[in-house]
């Protein structure tokens, strides 16, 4: 039997949604190393090799890490002052006292939070006492910016070479380095070329290895490429805008935060005419800065400025531009110079606006002039901007009222606008409304009953807020509107049991002395029974049953409105009653794994085995569906596919570990797992049948698997540890003469009985 260690999701008939268990590998930052393995040659001839650079990278995090070797006292690393990736280590060798041959020794690279550390770089060191040719650079440097083009080829000369040579270009990824003959003046060479296209921002290793005729002693020269992105190197919150007017405060600083693809360290200057400042001219990347203007001296008008940071890994800049709008007092408008109000005495009309607008973005100040019954909101703000007027009439009596707002511009002492607002208060307001009660009737768990309407009218246009009370399964809207003014009302009978349920609709005229209306709603839920309309097992409408067969039954008022979930957990029994709703088999009431008003999920018990016919009925909440007959087998398999029909790829586990599928195939000879139900009787006793299962148990029944027409060997046939009894996983060999194809035909025998036709896997 196959391991399991993690969960994959899984759809069962009906849609259930179960989990899968099988092995998948953890999502943590795992370290690399560049290049991933390291070789020195010394000939005779020469000095000691040049030291060579290893870079530690940590896919983009910060990681502290420590380096250590191993397997050779002639190996040397010397790590940077703070080991933190990404890092670049120099990595250099004493030959003194080595006779010739080959010597291999390890860097190790240890970092806590990586997946995978430690990681080894294998060194290699050839002495040879054959002289060796030489060439004119050990090591060869191309920088490529995706923004430009390819950069220029370079000449690698050949002197002292004992024979002819050949050479061979390779990289640790990709295919970007060619060489090609060169000129033999003033010596032999290789033309060494870079095709940088499509290579994202990083650093590439390649090799050029040149062989003679006649010494066995190769020549390694190493080639880097340097691949930079402009355009995505750098992030930033930029751009920036400051706003100042003359005679205020001088603008708040704000804060520029940046980042770079990786640690570095960064330049910062600030570029303007001497309004434009950074609190410091150097960080590291990520950094928060913090930017002010000095507009001083400066006259109404745009002023740009840029903020300048560059990489110190690779020069690469980030440019951001910052704006400061300079703005003076300017005259402002409205767009109404009256308003006029008309009310009933103690009941406060709906609030008017007024428009301020001037030639360019201005603060302004709105006060009352006159009138104690007036207020504005807001007070203060910049063009264009809305300010409403709102009245409270409380203690006034019938009659005529006037009063003004002024409008003005910040700093000026003239008014920029006058609004008149006038107001006439008048009788006694009357509010009604229309029905003065509401009642619903609801079946249980069905859908909502149709919603109603209130209507509420009025003498005046008057501001009304609506609110209820009973609890949650009570609705009305709009919350707020102005006479005359429809409310509906609806209700939710989901989660509610039988009986009888009484809220109210409140209405009252916010900051009035006019007293709320009260309309009293009246919910009664009555029972309905329950009705079965189809039956699956899972293939289709299939109705072959069997103790440990998956029950999908499909109808009306099968339970709540809203779906009922089963939680499962290892050895604790699966519920036989779910948001009130039972399943009974010959009156023994089955394990449930869903529920809701239209779809039943249950699984056959195992304590009906033996029965051939038997009488299924749903209950919701005490009500007895009709009864519906089924025919029990002792077995009757049924295998799980990826869409939930019965049919096409089977919901297989490849021994990788991966789903099953035309892009995964399983190899012959591998083990493919197949999942399903119906195989009946398994190996429990009488008080585990309902159990969700904690360890493997066979099936009682005889299992045999054919793919493609071969039989294969089967390595275990049995429940699915945590998953819900009647489950069933089936470990087999796929055959070695089994045939090859997206959909190979899969098979299964329980017992006496087969799977349905149609189920297929992915063979290679």
């Amino acid at each position: 039997m196959l391991k399991v260690s993690s969960a994959h999701r899984v759809l069962l008939p009906g849609g259930i949604l179960c989990l899968l268990m099988m092995p998948v590998a953890a999502s943590a930052v795992e370290l690399g190393a560049s290049p991933t393995q390291i070789i020195f040659i010394q000939p005779a001839n020469a000095q000691a090799p040049r030291a060579q650079t290893l870079s530690i990278t940590a896919g983009g995090a910060v990681l502290p890490f420590q380096v250590s070797t191993s397997g050779a006292s002639w190996l040397s690393v010397s790590s940077p002052t703070a080991a933190i990736t990404p890092a670049i280590l120099n990595v250099s060798v004493n030959i003194a006292g080595l006779s010739a041959g080959n010597y291999q020794g390890f860097i190790q690279i240890t970092a806590v939070g990586a997946a995978n550390s430690p990681i080894s770089v294998p060194v290699t060191l050839q002495v040879s006492t054959t002289p060796q040719a030489s060439v004119s650079a050990a090591q060869l440097a191309f920088e490529y910016d995706t923004a430009g083009t390819a950069p220029p080829s370079q000449a690698l000369y050949i002197y002292s070479a004992p024979g002819s040579f050949s050479a061979t270009a390779s990289t640790t990824s990709g295919s970007w380095l060619t060489i090609a003959t060169g000129p033999n003046t003033p010596a032999p060479s290789l033309i060494v070329s870079v095709t940088p296209v499509n290579l994202p921002a990083g650093v590439y290793q390649g090799f050029i290895t040149i062989y003679f005729t006649g010494n066995p002693v190769p020549v390694v020269v190493g080639v880097s490429l340097r691949v930079l992105s402009s355009a995505s190197l750098w992030t930033s919150t930029g751009p920036l805008t400051f706003r100042y007017r003359i005679g205020d405060a001088v603008p708040p600083k704000q804060q520029l935060t940046v980042s770079y693809y990786t640690f570095t360290g960064f330049s910062v200057q600030a570029n303007s005419s001497g309004w434009l400042a950074v609190d410091t001219d150097s960080g590291f990347a990520p950094a928060v800065l913090n930017v002010s203007v000095n507009p001083s001296g400066l006259a109404p008008g745009t002023y740009r400025g840029t903020i300048l940071l560059q990489a110190g890994i690779d020069w690469s800049t980030l440019t951001v531009p910052v704006t400061l709008e300079v703005s003076g007092s300017l005259p402002i408008s409205v767009d109404a110079t009256t308003l006029t109000f008309q009310t009933a005495a103690g009941v406060p009309p709906a609030p008017q606006t007024v428009k301020v607008n001037a030639s360019g973005a201005t603060n302004f100040t709105a006060k009352v002039a006159s009138g104690s019954w007036i207020s504005v909101s807001p007070t203060t703000g910049q063009t264009p901007s809305n300010v409403t007027v709102n009245i409270n009439p409380a203690g006034l009596a019938p009659g005529s009222y006037q009063g003004s707002v002024v409008f003005l511009s910040e700093g000026s002492k003239i008014a920029g606008a006058l609004v008149s607002v006038k107001l006439t208060v008048t009788g006694t307001a009357t509010v009604s409304a229309t029905p003065t009660s509401l009642r619903f009737d609801a079946a249980s768990s069905s859908a909502k009953p149709p919603s109603q309407t209130v209507s509420v009218t009025s003498n005046f246009n008057i501001p009304i807020a609506v609110a209820v009370t009973g609890g949650g399964w009570l609705e009305a809207a709009p919350v707020n509107g102005t006479t005359p003014v429809t409310v509906t009302v609806s209700v939710n009978p989901a989660g509610l049991a039988i009986g009888s349920y009484s809220g109210t609709v409140t209405l009252t005229a916010p900051g009035s002395t006019l007293a709320p209306l009260t309309i009293p709603v009246a919910l009664n839920i009555a029972a309905g029974q329950p009705t079965i309309r189809e039956l699956s097992n899972g293939n289709g409408l299939a109705r072959d049953f069997a103790p440990g067969s998956m029950l999908t039954i499909y109808g009306g008022t099968l339970g709540p409105n809203e779906p009922q979930v089963a939680r499962l957990t290892s050895g604790n029994p699966v519920p036989t009653n779910l948001g009130g709703t039972r399943v009974l088999i010959n009156n023994t009431a089955v394990p449930l794994l869903y529920v809701q008003a239209t779809q039943i999920n249950a699984i056959v018990p195992y304590a009906l085995a033996g029965q051939r016919v038997a009488d299924l009925q749903v209950e919701v909440n005490g009500i007895l569906s009709d009864r519906t007959p089924i025919e029990l087998s002792d077995t009757a398999p049924v295998l799980f596919t990826l869409n939930g029909s019965g049919r096409g790829q089977g919901a297989f586990i490849n021994q990788s570990g991966g789903l099953n599928n035309p892009a995964s195939p399983a190899d012959r000879g591998s083990v493919l797992v197949l999942y399903g139900s119906g195989g009946g009787v398994a190996d429990l006793t009488a008080a585990e049948e309902n159990l969700v299962p904690t360890q493997a148990r066979g099936l009682r029944n005889q299992v045999t698997v054919w793919i493609g027409g071969v039989q294969a060997d089967v390595d275990y046939a049995g429940v699915v540890p945590g998953m819900p009894p009647g489950m069933i996983q089936i470990n087999v060999r796929v055959p070695a003469e089994a045939p090859v194809g997206e959909a190979v035909p899969v098979s299964v025998r329980a017992g006496g009985n087969f799977s349905q036709a149609g189920v297929t896997a992915a063979i290679k």
